[in-house]
């Protein structure tokens, strides 16, 4: 039985110039291959920042539901301020005089000129209240409505604050596990497009699973790379709202 000897070729195969495009595509947004520190460097929100603790930053530092707050302050001020034309006013006003008499008399008794001298006080006290007075009644009510509209939308601020925020920080948990996954399939590409090269090299396989190899490998790069894009775009979302 003749035995025929396998000869390797002298050279790798090229690969087609639309994959060389994707891999240099790769290297200049910084992709690297297999067994990557992209997973490593990109450290998951939830592991530095529970979803509790987000809401509660947005809470304190939002601006927007800031200013609501401020707005219920004003309304409570203008509210306040209509109150004083109808609530009962007091006045008080005091008075202090003091005469010296230099006239005076003698003591025979104590051998001893007495000068004289008078001290004068007087306090008043006046209390008024306007019984009927429709133009401030009219003020109160109306500065009473604006301060519960402002409640409430502080209230509704509130709200939809926290929601939109717990909902954000659940789009940018899923995009970090979808780059996490993209780069795990990405790595496993890679282990695969250098198994079918070293077969490809033996003459076991033909050279379009090697192609075949090298197109999983630059679509799983292009994934991670769109799934890092979405990452970021997401990060800064909520890093806008909080």
């Amino acid at each position: 039985m003749s035995m025929r000897r396998l000869t390797p070729p002298n050279r790798a195969p090229r690969p087609a110039r639309p994959f060389r495009f994707l891999l240099v595509l790769a290297a200049l947004v910084g992709v690297a291959p297999a067994g990557s520190a992209f997973a490593q460097a990109m450290e998951p929100l939830r592991g530095e920042v529970g979803v509790e603790q987000a809401v509660q930053l947005a809470l304190e530092r939002n601006q927007d539901l800031l200013i609501s707050g401020e707005n219920v302050e004003v309304a409570s001020g203008a509210k306040k301020q209509a109150l004083q034309a109808y609530l009962p006013r007091i006045n008080a006003s005091g008075s202090y005089s003091h005469s010296f008499n230099q006239s005076g008399y003698f003591d025979p008794t104590t051998q001893s000129l007495i000068l004289g001298s008078q001290d004068n006080y007087g306090v008043r006290y006046v209390l008024s209240q306007n019984l009927i007075d429709i133009a401030s009644m009219r003020n109160i009510a109306a500065a009473g409505k604006d301060l519960q509209a402002s409640k409430l939308a502080n209230e509704f601020s509130r709200a939809d604050l926290v929601l939109g925020v717990k909902q954000q920080y659940y789009a940018l948990v899923a995009a970090q596990d979808l780059a996490s996954v993209s780069d795990s399939a990405l790595a496993l590409s890679d282990r695969e497009l250098l198994r079918t090269q070293s077969l490809f090299e033996l003459g076991m396989v033909a050279k379009s699973d090697v192609l075949k190899a090298q197109v999983r490998v630059a679509s799983g790069k292009l994934d991670l790379i769109r799934e890092r894009g979405i990452d970021v775009i997401e990060r800064a979302r909520l890093a806008r709202i909080l």
